[in-house]
């Protein structure tokens, strides 16, 4: 018989049916093995970022930042809950108005809030 020694598998990544050398074997062949790889890896950095953005946010008392008038970069993401990519592109759009003081950037709660008064989803900005 043709499959002796192969033990039947279902592919992580397509879900098709093939028959396996090994038992450790996962995917039907190279392209859905770098396929799948790509895409545990992205899921890995996604997941990554939003411990990090987690992990930032709870840093900040929030009670302390609406307090201050004026936020740093990662105070105001924390106070937006978006991360520091999101606000770099929504400052380099003009959606939200900076205030530089040498090197330093600094945005002003009222604006921010002015900015994103209205809206409740980022679609809404393109």
């Amino acid at each position: 018989m043709k499959n002796e020694g192969k033990f039947k598998r279902i592919c992580a990544y397509c879900n098709e049916v093939f028959f396996a050398k090994q038992r450790t074997t996962n995917y039907c062949g190279p392209v859905c093995g770098k396929r799948g790889y790509k895409k545990r890896k992205k899921e890995e950095l996604l997941e990554e970022n939003l411990q990090e953005l987690h992990r930032d946010s709870q840093e900040f008392d929030m009670d302390l930042l609406n307090k201050k008038t004026y936020l740093t970069v990662k105070e105001a993401c924390a106070y937006l809950e978006i991360s520091r990519t999101t606000l770099y592109r929504l400052r380099k759009m003009g959606y939200v108005p900076q205030i530089g003081i040498g090197a330093k950037v600094l945005f002003k709660r009222e604006d921010l809030e002015d900015a994103f008064g209205g809206l409740t989803t980022i679609e809404n900005f393109e």
